[in-house]
């Protein structure tokens, strides 16, 4: 595989908007203001700015350790122009995560496909994922892996504790990250130098050392930062996660039918791994109003799965690389941002022998290579304050496959382990605008539009496909097509600290590799694969209207509540699923295989979502609520081959997400500031999913945490998940294994 593969249309595209941006200079304007009036930042009322409430600046040292955020009254982000949230990193610390994932768990309408066996995870939106469904970054750079097999195929891969938050947008962007998109995107950040160097100093260090039972046996990191002088800072970081085979919970039990169950006191297998991360970063100021970022993120991941008692043994590694520039001139309307970005991400496979057939060792491996500009320019009209948003991205992805067998007869094509992960090269790429007009002060104009476009390349081993002899031939698959993506939305303001909104966005996403060149047979010949060229791009439509309120001195004089609650309606057009098809042979008979369809006609994801934050005096209080219905229906072309559509029903869809999830949070922050104690409610409703061995019951489950802060640079964390020790089958992680029981964590938190 090329390693480092330069692709020309995203140096083109960032080439050519940089270059554009930088030859521009403009009379510099005020930014268009906040179109939600529920922010600390001022707003223009009339001609003057007004502070809409009276909160204190956040101190960008970020080095106070005493001083705790305020649970999701502080992170729950102002409504649109686009639905979004962050998860910020005193949430990412405070209860014991197996995976990222559980961080996933307060925000409604995302949720993340854990599989207890792998630490990688697969983030969902609304009831999409997989495939680039859901954008997925790191620091800006794109985590494309995918890997076919049961269960998640599209794994991002890193560890919470070198996060300093976790950014999601609900809906598709006429931004960075849009491209290929179909539901949002889900944004990974690193912790910065001015996370760790307290203000005021030039140089600092943090770390966290901790374990508890139920076989979480280690959790630890340890970063440095340094700043001789205001033109550079850089970090160094590391981090490992040592975890066993956990015991499900022992109250209540999970059934298997109406008249089984599964044991509580053997520890579920496979279940651990062992994950070692390392981060260093440097912040270059090249000018008073231009900074250089240099990014290097490598996580490694060692773990095992099992399949009829063989284990195989897992070694997983991703590699980030990044280089931001961040460009706002004096005396100019640009804020700008280029970012250039490699991300390489290797599974190692050793795989026991199986009664049919002997071992083999396996590796797969993704490439990927980017770039993306954003300029945003921010003026004065006869219309009102506007504020446009111009750039482009683009990223280039490479896969390989390769599987040794210890019997070489045993798969003498080579079709079973790189069949389903073909490789070749997909790029994908666009451009993009956004406005926004403030034409008065209650109302709030905002369009985008994108201009994407992709390009795949791969070859397919083919069953019977040439020919009348049986056996496995080569099919070149090439595919190429772009699409206009735009997005609207407007904005009113009835009132101060009220918004009423509606919002209309689109997305589309190209076909992978893995879907339009799919090949090769299942292991062990049980059922050959077959590729499809014309394979179309999914497309969506969503609209999503609702409300926003913010509100001080409700119910006393230092209060503040938010609510956020809307409903929402996304049409997926050509949804691609796999599916039997046949293809008629030379001979007249026909072959049956299985390959990926698009599905006619229109799936619905149905939503509604509340978000609320309460906080007076020291004490805060969030309520998280959403509603999904998944109707994925239709029929597809059975003979997608012939020059005549043959349709078919499409086979019922294997399982159902929860109609109904509900998170309560409440905190108390006690002792000037130096306790902080908390607790979680979550509740899910029924689900179902036919590939499972257990019966998907709705669960109610408690999560309890308090931190000390014994000292300045001191602080001691307890905390609990699962707290009641129930048993259950989360649907929104694994359906294969129970989830873990009762968890208690001890750590100790360190700045100095």
């Amino acid at each position: 595989m090329t390693r480092f593969p330069w692709t020309a249309p995203a140096v083109a595209v960032s080439a050519l908007a940089l270059s554009a941006g930088l030859a521009a200079a403009q009379t510099p304007a005020p930014a268009v203001t906040d179109p939600v009036l529920i922010s600390d930042d001022p707003v223009l009322i009339g001609d003057e700015p007004v502070l809409i409430g009276d909160a204190p600046a956040a101190d960008a040292g970020g080095a106070d350790p005493v001083l705790l955020n305020a649970i999701d009254v502080e992170t729950l982000r102002p409504p649109p122009a686009q639905p979004s949230a962050e998860i910020d990193r005193e949430t990412l610390t405070r209860t014991p995560m197996r995976s990222v994932g559980d961080a996933l768990t307060d925000t409604p309408g995302v949720t993340a496909a854990d599989d207890r066996r792998n630490p990688g995870v697969a983030v969902e939106v609304r009831g999409l994922r997989d495939r680039g469904r859901v954008t997925t970054t790191i620091d800006g750079a794109r985590q494309n892996f995918q890997q076919s097999g049961h269960g998640s195929s599209s794994l991002t891969y890193v560890d919470s504790n070198l996060l300093r938050a976790i950014e999601v947008e609900k809906s598709v962007t006429a931004g960075v990250g849009g491209a290929g998109a179909l539901a949002g995107s889900v944004g990974f950040r690193t912790i910065d130098p001015d996370d760790v160097i307290p203000a005021g100093e030039s140089w600092g260090a943090q770390g966290a050392i901790g374990a508890g039972d139920n076989a979480y046996r280690f959790d630890g990191y340890a970063a440095g930062a340094w700043r001789p002088n205001a033109r550079f800072a850089a970090l160094l970081a590391i981090s490992r996660k040592r975890l066993g085979d956990y015991a499900i919970g022992e109250a209540g039990r999970v059934e298997t039918s109406e008249t089984s169950f599964a044991p509580t006191t053997a520890p579920v297998a496979q279940t651990g791994s062992d994950e070692v991360s390392a981060l260093a970063k440097a912040v270059i100021s090249l000018a008073p109003t231009a900074d250089l970022t240099l990014s290097y993120l490598d996580y490694n991941a060692q773990f095992q799965t099992s399949v009829l008692a063989a284990v195989d043994d897992q070694d997983t590694a991703n590699r980030t690389a990044t280089a931001r520039l961040d460009w706002a001139p004096a005396n100019s309307v640009h804020d700008l941002t280029a970012t250039v970005y490699w991300n390489g991400v290797e599974n190692d496979q050793d795989r026991d022998p199986r009664p049919s057939y002997g071992g083999f060792e396996l590796a797969y491996a993704l490439d990927t290579f980017g770039g993306s500009i954003s300029d945003t320019m921010a003026f004065e009209t006869r219309l009102g304050a506007l504020e446009v948003t111009a750039g482009g991205e683009a990223f280039s992805d490479e896969t390989s496959s390769v599987s040794l067998a210890e019997d070489p007869t045993d798969d003498p094509d080579n079709v079973w382990f790189s069949g389903s992960n073909p490789a070749g090269e997909r790029q994908v790429g666009g451009l993009f605008a956004r406005a926004a007009l403030a034409p008065s002060d209650w109302l709030r104009l905002r369009g985008g539009l994108r201009l994407d476009g992709y390009r795949l390349e791969g070859t397919a081993s083919v069953y019977g496909w040439r020919g009348a002899a049986a056996g496995y031939s080569d099919l070149p698959v090439r595919q190429s097509d772009w699409a206009l993506v735009p997005s609207a939305g407007i904005s009113v303001l009835p009132a101060r600290g009220w918004e009423i909104f509606a919002d209309y966005t689109e997305g589309w996403r190209p076909p992978t590799l893995s879907e339009s060149v799919l090949g090769g047979s299942h292991i062990g010949f049980l059922q050959p694969f077959a590729p499809n060229p014309g394979l179309r791009p999914e497309s969506s439509r969503m609209l999503e209207a609702g409300v926003a309120f913010e509100q001080r001195a409700l119910l006393a004089a230092d209060d503040r509540l938010r609510v956020r609650a809307s409903v929402y309606a996304r049409d997926v057009s050509d949804y691609v699923a796999s599916e039997y098809v046949f293809r008629r042979g030379p001979d007249g008979t026909d072959t049956r295989y299985v390959a990926y369809v698009n599905i006619d006609g229109t799936s619905r994801f149905r939503g509604a979502e509340l978000e609320a934050a309460y906080s007076v005096d020291r004490f805060d209080f969030g309520v998280g609520l959403e509603t999904l219905d998944v109707n994925v229906d239709g029929t597809f072309d059975e003979r997608p081959y012939n020059t005549r559509p043959d349709p078919e029903e499409i086979t019922r869809a294997p399982s159902s997400l929860p109609a109904f999830q509900a998170s309560f949070t409440a905190q108390a922050r006690l002792l000037g500031d130096r306790l902080a104690v908390g607790g979680r409610m979550r509740l899910v409703g029924d689900s179902t999913d036919s590939l499972s061995s257990y019966r998907l019951d709705g669960f109610m489950t408690f999560d309890a945490w308090a931190r000390l802060a014994i000292t300045d640079r001191v602080a001691v964390r307890v905390s609990a998940t699962n707290l009641t020790d129930q048993a259950y089958v989360d649907p929104n992680g694994s359906t294969a294994y129970p989830a873990p029981g009762r968890t208690l964590a001890l750590s100790l938190e360190a700045r100095f």
